[in-house]
């Protein structure tokens, strides 16, 4: 794992709020009916069970719309058909807010089910994800939240930190983040010195995002623009991923081997199809890396 270097704020700098719903709304012991529970045991059940957006999460939400809202974090409109109602008027804000391009009305936005829209007081665009408590993502996140370099717009060093952390009464909690670009797909580089460029450069999601949909024309002047240094790429999804020690050793650290299983297994190697155990989890990542060249850019110089 890289280090994250960890400064003093500058003035104006953006934090993490932290906050327990069972705890830090007083209103809330006045509802007569319970917040909401999801609908599986786990966060993580909501990527195997068949859930609909629209009749298993609405309800989920809309139990959440006034909490959330006594916090600064305001839910966009869920539609009946599944899409998100992302809010005309936006803020133009420093990293590690995005820009957005204000040319066209936003159309609806698809997301999964453990995902929502949001703004904050200032109308700065956010998404706000499902996490479990006490999962290795939660504890990312949270030491993300203390970061306070990531919060620094004049030090941004490419991964996206929470600004809200968002405890329910239950199992569950709310993490709310800037809203940024979609991945950058690999078909978009063409050699692997560019590969290895981008990622050094950091990687996954952008911070500028449009709306409306390129055109064959624009899509070579929108391919130098993504390149450009006026669009920067981070990290920013940790729902697979492992914090380790950073003296950890690269060569014999083990983890268990059903780990290996998670992920997209397109570019997985053959590490534990034959009973192991344990897997080396620095080695299996440089793997997977290898196979997504050689899908991609095999034919490449």
């Amino acid at each position: 794992m890289g280090t994250i270097t960890v400064a003093e704020p500058t003035a104006g700098a953006q934090n993490c709020s932290i906050h327990d719903l069972e705890n830090d709304l007083d209103f809330l012991a006045e509802k007569k009916e319970p917040l909401p529970e999801l609908i599986t045991e786990t966060v993580a059940d909501l990527l195997e069970a068949h859930v609909d957006v629209v009749h298993d999460m609405k309800p989920v939400w809309e139990g959440y719309r006034r909490p959330l809202a006594a916090l600064g974090i305001h839910l966009c409109t869920l539609r009946d058909t599944g899409t998100w109602a992302m809010r005309s008027e936006v803020t133009i804000a420093p990293r590690p807010f995005a820009f957005r391009c204000a040319h066209v009305k936003p159309p609806g936005l698809f997301l999964m089910s453990r995902f929502a829209c949001a703004q904050d007081d200032k109308q700065r665009d956010l998404v706000i994800k499902l996490v479990d408590k006490g999962s290795m993502e939660h504890k990312i996140y949270k030491y993300l939240a203390e970061c306070k370099s990531l919060y620094d717009s004049d030090a941004f060093i490419g991964v996206l930190p929470p600004t809200a952390i968002i405890g329910s009464p239950y199992w569950f909690a709310f993490v709310a983040m800037p809203m940024w670009d979609v991945c950058f797909s690999p078909k978009e580089l063409e050699t692997i010195r560019e590969v290895m460029t981008f990622i050094h450069q950091s990687n996954i999601v952008i911070n500028w995002y449009c709306n409306k949909s390129p055109t064959d024309l624009c899509t070579r002047r929108l391919r130098e623009h993504v390149q450009s240094p006026a669009v920067e790429y981070a990290l920013f999804d940790f729902d697979l991923s492992l914090q380790i020690p950073l003296d950890t050793s690269l060569k014999r650290y083990r983890r268990p081997s059903y780990e290996a299983f998670e992920g997209k297994g397109a570019y997985h190697p053959a590490d534990v199809l034959q009973g192991e155990q344990y897997y080396n989890p620095f080695a299996f990542d440089v793997a997977c890396m290898g196979n997504l060249y050689l899908c991609y850019f095999k034919a490449s110089p």
